[in-house]
């Protein structure tokens, strides 16, 4: 059975180049460390397109249980994409820990800030995917049934680890 070392959380509407880089420092990184490269599962690249929407969302869980970590690129619109923050939720509700959870800053200093007041102010009411998609209204309807006031709880309980990330990347 595959294990993938990495399931990846991007927004679509980060800057590609800023995503390019994260995933080659990150693929190098666990190279130098596990003397191999990366099993990562990224939608983009690997999700089967002829799926309809609910089939892709009830194979969501499965690729989070066989994924060892979550690597998120936390960008501009990481909080702002419905998918994105669906995907960060149900991460925590099928049991995977914040430990296992991989937070690479995407951009500037002033960015990562931005990304802090995001996570710290996040309400799914505010989520406004630039991207109008057809299943909206399906993950609309996930966040209703799983309570708002818990959903808002699961997203922003991911601020001490973003603001760790932030403080990581003025490291370096």
């Amino acid at each position: 059975e595959l294990t993938i070392d990495a399931y990846v959380v991007h927004s679509p509407l980060d800057k590609p180049e800023d995503k390019v880089a994260a995933l080659a420092n990150y693929c190098a990184k666990f190279q130098t460390e596990h003397g191999r490269l990366p099993i990562i599962w990224m939608d983009v690249a690997c999700l089967d397109q002829s799926l309809t929407f609910s089939r892709r969302m009830a194979h969501l869980p499965v690729y989070l249980a066989r994924s060892k970590t979550i690597l998120a690129l936390v960008g501009p619109t990481l909080v702002d994409s419905l998918q994105c923050v669906v995907e960060l939720f149900v991460w925590t509700l099928t049991g995977g820990s914040k430990e296992h959870v991989d937070l690479v800053i995407l951009g500037s200093a002033e960015e990562g800030q931005n990304a802090i007041s995001a996570f710290d102010a996040f309400h799914v009411m505010w989520v406004h995917d630039e991207v109008e998609t057809p299943y909206k209204k399906t993950l609309i309807r996930l966040v209703e049934l799983a309570s708002v006031s818990a959903f808002n709880e699961v997203i922003r309980s991911y601020l001490p680890y973003v603001r760790a990330a932030v403080e990581k990347a003025g490291q370096n």
